[in-house]
């Protein structure tokens, strides 16, 4: 089992709701950015020591959710103070980017941390396209062919050409490359993108779960997955799973409960809620006209009802872990312990007490 440490790095200082989006950097200052910015890399170190396997940044563009624009940035500073656990970059959509510059980075943070790159190849989220100003038409396929063209850029002596329908390059060569090929990690919100995590063989991730709708969309596009990877002529093993879920431990469960409880209504209230409006106006372009989830964010008593969330003591949180990973059958079981405006402490609480007595008794009993 493999547990993943994953944080957007959102803002916790609002006092009130934003009332459109772009959200407005109005009153931020640059000191406050970076006391947050230190305390994530140093959360994500903390995170290592406490036997987490993965550490997992999203990106977000122009919005409080999460202040990282480029998970890789983040991921270098705690790539240089870390040693044994793989960074997951959680970022880097091809479709708002240059596939050329995402291939470069991320063999660059590949070899400069030893070869502990998770490569993620998100789509990008609606606000991701609102922010930038662009339009999320053909971007399954954009998303495509990007992915195969940082594949060949990873592996191919250079320089090559690359003519597609959506990227064209005369010459190509990267340096470095990666030491190995990284493990990819794709999303599973689709049957297309489903298809093209197990074209890749790569990890399929529920990284935002944010109601049951969401659970059981994981659970169904597992079963496609399998499907998919069987007529292929493979079998995926339980590593090829990954699903996040918010998480907090404390000493009792209702000190759990109650930083639980207000961290799950600031992020609904003063984060996520905020761009909904823009992920409606995509819903045509990038949902096909559906989307996932759209019952609206649960709040922490139903998620404990469902099994939403791992919140509680540590003998809790143990059989919450436990239920999840049998229920789900994932490999990489993903906490979210960084979320909505827990601050410091009561993030370095769960981390300490998941590293001193969750862990290792799930996987005694595993």
């Amino acid at each position: 089992m493999k547990y993943l440490y994953y944080t957007s790095v959102p803002w916790p200082h609002l006092e009130r709701q934003f009332g459109s989006f772009p959200h407005s950097n109005r009153g931020l200052t640059a000191e406050q950015m970076r006391h947050l910015l230190q305390e994530s890399v140093d959360l994500l170190v903390e995170a290592e020591a406490a036997g987490f396997s993965w550490l997992g940044v999203g990106e977000e563009h122009m919005n409080a959710y999460g202040v990282v624009p480029n998970p890789t940035l983040l991921l270098s500073a705690v790539a240089a103070r870390t040693s044994v656990a793989s960074l997951a970059v959680l970022g880097n959509p091809i479709p708002l980017l240059n596939p050329i510059r995402v291939a470069e980075e991320y063999a660059w943070l590949d070899v400069f941390s030893g070869g502990r790159l998770v490569a993620g190849f998100p789509r990008g989220v609606p606000q991701n396209f609102a922010a930038y100003g662009l339009d999320s038409e053909g971007s399954r396929s954009k998303l495509a062919e990007g992915i195969a063209l940082v594949r060949k850029a990873w592996t191919h002596e250079g320089p090559f050409t690359w003519e597609g329908h959506h990227f064209s390059y005369p010459s190509i060569s990267i340096w470095p490359q990666p030491l190995h090929q990284p493990e990819l990690v794709m999303s599973c919100k689709s049957h297309e993108s489903i298809a093209l995590a197990v074209a890749h063989r790569a990890v399929m991730a529920e990284i935002y779960v944010k109601n049951q709708d969401v659970l059981e969309n994981f659970r169904s596009a597992k079963r496609t997955y399998i499907d998919l990877a069987e007529m292929s002529g493979w079998e995926p093993a339980a590593s090829s799973f990954c699903l996040s879920l918010p998480c907090v431990i404390a000493p009792t469960d209702q000190e759990a409960y109650e930083v639980a409880d207000r961290g799950l209504a600031y992020q609904r209230t003063m984060l996520t809620g905020t761009y909904e409006k823009e992920k409606q106006a995509l819903t045509n372009t990038y949902f096909g006209g559906k989307q996932v989830g759209t019952s609206g964010y649960d709040g922490l008593a139903a998620r404990l009802g469902y099994g939403g969330i791992i919140c509680g003591s540590p003998s809790t949180a143990i059989e919450q872990v436990r239920r999840t990973v049998d229920a789900y059958g994932v490999g990489v079981m993903g906490l979210q312990m960084q979320f909505g405006d827990l601050d410091v402490n009561e993030i370095r609480q769960s981390i300490a007490l998941f590293g001193a007595q969750v862990r290792a008794s799930v996987e005694k009993f595993s």
